[in-house]
């Protein structure tokens, strides 16, 4: 990916050795990661947003000609993708059951709510199971709304007698909501319930565990490039680890040093002046540290350990 591409060798974009896989760049920092922007999965997040719009039957000019061009009465939930229909019209469809699985329907009065087609309950579209199709398809036609099955706002539990009892159960949990007017659907990454972008990013991210040295890396009084450094260190991508590794006491194999980090990690995790110290010490000598090893490794001049702590201090 680009931003890879740049991240390890800057404005030249020239090929590189990437020291961390791709993937961890786009990570949650919370998770280990830069937080970079991964644009296939923007991409994917954006045709959700397409999805919901349709479903949603929003009110603009291309929405309404997608019902009327492409959908028409095949039901967009379980029509099959067409062999020759455009790229952007197979991606839409192919995530339809990615899309589904963040949005909810919201039965007010089941109007505007198709009672075969639209994923109302969690069984999704009960088109696609035979036990609802053989009771109610010869009493409910194809087209037929939410509403045929709804009286004063109550479900017809003499329709539901007709279902396996699990079935009727499952369906019957929906709660119909005469309070909110109209059938609505929710975007449920957001909390508003309105679909935007970024929330639909978030949800498509990868779940990872929080790493423990969060707090101590991203502070935000430290320097950003003693950070990189740090969060280099910390996820193995530094070009060369062992001796690094070996001072600091990071290594594979326990020493007695990694209490010492142990109890560094603990206290990054509180908040106040001295963690903020805590932070940015810590980060600013594991840079000047690794900037030494660089300058004896390729440009064959060095200083004492007095010199690397006078830099810690005077920055």
């Amino acid at each position: 990916m680009l931003y890879a591409r740049f991240f390890w060798s800057g404005p030249g974009m020239v090929k590189a050795m990437h020291h961390a896989r791709i993937h961890k760049l786009g990570l949650r920092k919370e998770s280990g990661g830069l937080g970079l922007r991964d644009f296939t999965l923007w991409n994917k997040a954006a045709y959700h947003g397409l999805v919901f719009n349709i479903a949603y039957k929003k009110p603009t000019i291309w929405v309404t000609w997608v019902w009327e061009y492409h959908i028409k009465e095949k039901g967009f939930w379980t029509m099959d993708i067409p062999k020759d229909c455009s790229w952007v019209w197979r991606s839409i469809l192919k995530l339809r059951e990615s899309a589904m699985t963040h949005m909810k329907f919201l039965v007010a009065n089941g109007h505007d709510i198709m009672l075969w087609e639209d994923p109302w309950s969690s069984l999704g579209s009960l088109k696609r199971i035979p036990a609802v199709v053989n009771s109610w398809g010869p009493l409910l036609h194809n087209n037929a709304a939410l509403d045929i099955i709804i009286s004063n706002y109550f479900w017809q539990e003499h329709m539901f007698n007709q279902l396996p009892a699990l079935l009727a159960e499952t369906l019957q949990k929906v709660k119909i909501l005469p309070q909110i007017g109209n059938d609505r659907i929710l975007w449920t990454p957001n909390p508003k319930g309105t679909f935007n972008t970024k929330s639909a990013y978030k949800a498509l991210l990868p779940v990872q565990e929080k790493v423990q040295w969060y707090q101590l890396v991203w502070n935000n009084k430290v320097i950003p490039r003693h950070k990189i450094t740090v969060w280099m260190l910390l996820t193995g991508a530094l070009p060369t680890q062992g001796g690094i590794q070996k001072f600091l006491g990071l290594s594979s194999r326990p020493r007695a040093s990694q209490e010492d980090w142990d109890i560094i990690i603990k206290r990054s995790r509180s908040k106040g002046m001295e963690t903020d110290i805590i932070s940015i010490y810590v980060c600013a000598v594991v840079y000047y540290i690794w900037r030494e090893r660089n300058q004896r490794r390729f440009s064959d001049s060095f200083k004492t350990a007095q010199g690397v702590e006078m830099d810690v201090f005077r920055r």
